[in-house]
């Protein structure tokens, strides 16, 4: 549902049902870290992906994708090398 609303545009529905979602996954995590990114909210973003203790591909993808759509292109290079780091 929150997937549903934060690609809809509802961020705050998103937001609030991310917030009481216990356990959350890859497609809640690239969802939120995917709109914000849409939105041109980068510091949320990159909160988001901060709270992942174990990102997948997906996920490193997403907050990559966000900081290149932003404009932010050293922090989408410095993220992607991160990436390939953690394997």
């Amino acid at each position: 549902m929150f997937a549903g609303s934060a690609n809809n545009g509802d961020m705050k529905m998103a937001k609030k049902l991310y917030g009481k979602k216990v356990e959350k996954n890859s497609v809640a995590w690239v969802a939120m870290i995917a709109r914000y990114g849409k939105c041109g909210n980068v510091s949320e973003a990159r909160m988001v992906c901060d709270e992942i203790q174990r990102a997948d591909a997906s996920c490193w993808a997403a907050m990559v994708a966000c900081y290149a759509q932003n404009g932010y292109a050293m922090e989408a290079i410095e993220m992607y090398k991160k990436m390939r780091e953690e394997k």
